[in-house]
């Protein structure tokens, strides 16, 4: 609780001039609803002194226009301070969390939900927004008026303060009773509507799976399912909230009624005025009012409190450091020392990996699914961190080279190509966000995609659609390379880079790729072998472990060997 404190503190201080502006109006708002019954109640006294009918309208008119006031000042403050402070604190929350998301290492993204992670971000955006909108004016006036109106109903008359004060304690009281159970229906709540919304996403993201396994009515099931848990969740909720409301509107009203039989009592006894019956009666209102806007202030305090909590652990995990380390001229050479990497403790990915490439290598890394080729690659970018051993760039130890960096002489081509939901032009330039139009256009040229560029309606403006879907396999594919050309990388990765084209494309990206490994150290995952035979070095490997190294002739000249095997299951030896 009190590092959210900090954190509202913290991001409330860029406002504080129009915070301080809206809490002084918000003050004046909350004098004038006090004063407001007092006029009226001073007014009806002096119209009944002097037999005077219209200082009993004036009266009526002086609260009306205190209170019309008051509430136009709430109204400016809610839109001019409110609205504004919180919806800027709450966006601004979301943009450094999705930073901070953007910012942890593979390893954090391969083992999260992250749209589950990016839905519970949401969730606090809104409960934020609801308690900074509800309660940051509001609270302090609200508690001052109802301390200012408890002392005048003591000063008036002091048996109706004090049963004023005891039902304020009973709603308090009865209040905390339901709160906490209140607390843990609403994160219960949340879970279900995070699970039910991961289901619905998981789906519609892989809409062709579902297709094409005519699983429609398998996912409606499940999205039924987690509705119901939804749907329980929330009317456990709403069960709560109605007996905490029926409890509270039960001490309301007895206080009420007993509030207006004193009054009633002290009016016919001549112990009070008609002015002052009718300004304790306004203010027992007034107090009940002030009472529940607390508790709703309160309520979404509590709210995003709950939410904070379900979010932070994840965003408190710490992301990747690109800037610390020395800076590095690539020049391409790669070693790798005994190095060993495990994403569970008792199964190793790789073990005892060994080998050196000068620049300008070619190497192919082949082996069965499951074997660590991408592990090994991913090693080599610093996705991943070894846990014994070292990786070496022309004899530097990456884990002293800063990782900003390494990346950017770094080009990555990965083997599920996804491309935003934006422009061909835009797609490309992804690879240097700074290069120019004519960069951009030599590097899609290169790519070989001068034809795709011509048949597109609006060229290279034209939008490709979510993940690229408008474009086919093989276009993907020489968006990707372009994006690559754009780099100028002086360390290629290719993971599987013509793993699903058909064959006559495949020989057509091959010119792409050619011209794109010239003169570069380049690591290439290949499943189909006849893509990798003119490699400087194979490394085959299995079970983790490298077990075969040489050139493809060296390779298949060893009947008994892995890579043999290799070749024979894809009908080449």
């Amino acid at each position: 609780m009190r590092s959210y404190l900090k954190f509202i503190l913290q991001e409330l201080k860029p406002h504080h001039r129009l915070i301080f502006v809206c809490m002084l109006l918000a003050a004046v708002g909350a004098i004038l609803d006090t004063l407001g019954p007092v006029a009226m109640g001073r007014g009806f006294d002096l119209a009944n002194e002097h037999s005077s009918p219209l200082l009993y309208g004036g009266a009526i008119l002086a609260w009306l226009i205190m209170r019309s006031l008051a509430d136009l000042i709430r109204t400016w403050v809610a839109n001019s301070g409110g609205l504004g402070v919180g919806n800027d604190i709450s966006t601004s929350f979301t943009a450094k969390a999705a930073a901070r998301i953007i910012d942890k290492p593979l390893k954090f993204h391969y083992g999260q939900k992250i749209q589950a992670i990016m839905e519970r971000v949401n969730n606090f955006r809104w409960s934020l927004d609801s308690f900074l909108n509800a309660g940051l004016f509001d609270l302090v006036p609200s508690l001052l008026a109802l301390s200012g109106i408890l002392v005048y109903l003591f000063i008036i008359n002091w048996t109706i303060g004090l049963t004023i004060l005891i039902a304020l304690a009973a709603y308090v009281g009865f209040t905390r009773l339901v709160i906490d159970h209140s607390f843990q229906t609403r994160k219960a709540w949340s879970e279900a509507d995070s699970s039910f919304m991961h289901v619905i996403h998981d789906a519609i993201r892989n809409i062709l799976l579902v297709k094409s396994t005519t699983n429609e009515a398998a996912v409606a099931k499940r999205v039924a399912k987690e509705r119901r848990a939804v749907m329980a969740a929330a009317n456990e909720d709403i069960r709560i909230s109605k007996i905490m409301l029926n409890g509270q509107n039960l001490i309301v009203a007895l206080a009420t009624a007993v509030t207006l039989w004193l009054c009633v009592r002290g009016l016919a006894a001549d112990r009070l005025t008609i002015g002052q019956t009718s300004t304790l009666i306004a203010f027992t209102f007034t107090v009940f009012g002030y009472l529940r806007a607390i508790q709703w202030q309160f309520r979404t305090y509590l709210r995003s409190i709950a939410d904070w909590q379900a979010i932070m652990p994840e965003l408190e995990l710490p992301g990747e450091d690109l800037k610390s380390g020395r800076k590095i001229e690539i020049k391409g050479e790669v070693e790798f020392r005994d190095v060993h990497f495990r994403y569970i403790e008792d199964r190793p990915a790789l073990e005892g990996i060994d080998f050196r490439v000068p620049a300008g290598t070619r190497v192919a890394v082949v082996g069965e699914s499951g074997e660590g080729k991408t592990t090994l690659v991913d090693l080599l970018g610093r996705y991943l961190t070894p846990q014994a051993g070292q990786v070496l760039i022309d004899e530097q130890d990456l884990q002293q080279v800063s990782l900003s960096s390494l990346r950017s002489q770094m080009a990555y081509v990965p083997q599920d190509l996804t491309l935003f939901h934006e422009s061909l032009i835009d797609n490309i330039r992804f690879g240097r966000p700074k290069a120019s139009d004519k960069e951009v256009l030599k590097a899609a040229k290169q790519a070989g995609l001068t034809d795709l560029i011509k048949k597109l309606p609006d060229g290279l403006e034209t939008v490709v659609g979510e993940r690229g879907l408008k474009l086919s396999g093989g276009e993907r594919q020489r968006v990707a390379l372009a994006r690559a050309f754009l780099r100028e990388p002086r360390i290629l990765i290719l993971d599987e880079p013509t793993a699903h084209l058909d064959s006559k494309t495949e020989a057509a990206l091959h010119l792409s790729l050619g011209k794109l490994m010239a003169g570069r150290t380049v690591f290439v995952i290949a499943h189909r072998l006849r893509t990798v035979t003119d490699a400087d070095l194979i490394l085959v490997l299995h079970q983790g472990r490298v077990v075969e190294a040489g050139t493809h002739k060296q390779l298949a000249a060893k009947p008994d060997s892995i890579y043999v095997s290799l070749l024979q299951a894809q009908g080449l030896a």
